[in-house]
């Protein structure tokens, strides 16, 4: 009954995880496309409870999805670390006085949460990407351009 639109989705090896930019769980299907969990994304800094429109309700009121998004918290990326089996599922703010904080939540293989990190400075961009020695984010103070780009990693330890 919910919309599929915003939809995004991280495939890998054995299953594959959806989720939706409209709402705050994770859905976790296997090859042949059974469901086998459903695991519920939720922050310590911020609301992260956000109920997707049904597409009746996105079809007789078009702006409501963009109203949801706008008004609380969404799931934006979700990242895979094979060199330590954990996630990065990173929770965007909503847009408050022209900042876009962000929040990167550190699941575990089960995607149970271990770990948060927030992203409130405006120094990052939500960029990632897991290399083997950890999480690498974009400065966002790359003033000499697209080629000269700066990195910082961070590492999750157990």
């Amino acid at each position: 009954d919910d919309s599929s639109e915003g939809n995004r989705m991280l495939l890998m090896e054995d299953k594959n995880i959806v989720w939706s930019q409209y709402c705050d769980t994770l859905y976790v299907y296997d090859m042949e496309g059974e469901l086998l969990q459903k695991e519920a994304v939720a922050s310590d800094y911020i609301k992260t409870k956000l109920t997707p429109a049904s597409i009746y309700d996105s079809w007789t009121d078009f702006q409501l999805t963009n109203r949801i998004v706008q008004e609380g918290s969404y799931i934006s990326k979700l990242c895979y670390d094979p060199y330590r089996d954990i996630y990065y599922c990173f929770v965007t703010d909503k847009v408050s006085e022209g900042r876009n904080d962000f929040y990167v939540i550190i699941l575990n293989s089960d995607l149970k949460k271990i770990g948060e990190i927030p992203f409130v400075d405006g120094e990052y961009f939500d960029y990632p990407i897991v290399g083997k020695k950890g999480l690498y984010l974009l400065k966002q103070n790359n003033e000499s351009g697209f080629r000269n780009q700066t990195y910082t990693l961070f590492r999750y330890e157990r």
